[in-house]
């Protein structure tokens, strides 16, 4: 076998992309994928992961400039503040919609392989947060819905960024 073959065979699969949002502001991202999965990852004790897989299509962040995609925000069950980050940001996502309404089927519903979201349009700002509790450091999402004419525009911000038509 050959050595990436090897690298293959010992791999251990993620839920995530590897790609994350690093503290930043991205004006406009569009929405690829929605997902909410078992982990497999003995550490995170079978822990749900809410995964929003986005393209960034306008960027301040050099190291995530428009045009880049596949980002991701993976939320885990076992953190006190993932269902709020998750419930604000399908508020950013469909504005208007009234938060007593999000119940856990239309959680299937934006997770299922129909993908309602696909292709939504929002902004996103990021930045480091240290955790009271522990200590530790990690990336705050500020998830802001984008207005109904830059929704309207996304397939040409999509091609001013570079990116080819968004297709499922």
């Amino acid at each position: 076998m050959g050595m990436f073959g090897k690298k293959i065979a010992e791999a251990k699969p993620s839920e995530g992309t590897g790609m994350f949002f690093p503290p930043g502001h991205y004006p406009v991202v569009q929405v690829k994928q929605l997902k909410l999965v078992t982990s497999k990852d003995p550490k995170k004790g079978n822990a749900e992961l809410f995964i929003i897989v986005a393209d960034v299509l306008e960027s301040k962040e050099a190291s995530r400039p428009a045009g880049t995609q596949d980002v991701a925000q993976i939320l885990n069950s076992n953190h006190p503040g993932a269902a709020d980050d998750a419930k604000r940001f399908i508020l950013a996502l469909f504005p208007g919609i009234d938060e007593n309404t999000i119940n856990e089927e239309g959680i299937t519903a934006l997770t299922s392989v129909e993908q309602p979201a696909f292709g939504r349009l929002v902004s996103l700002e990021t930045y480091e947060k240290v955790n009271e509790k522990n200590g530790k450091k990690f990336t705050k999402h500020i998830w802001r819905p984008v207005d109904d004419a830059t929704q309207a525009r996304a397939a040409e911000l999509r091609a001013k960024a570079g990116l080819a038509p968004l297709s499922k």
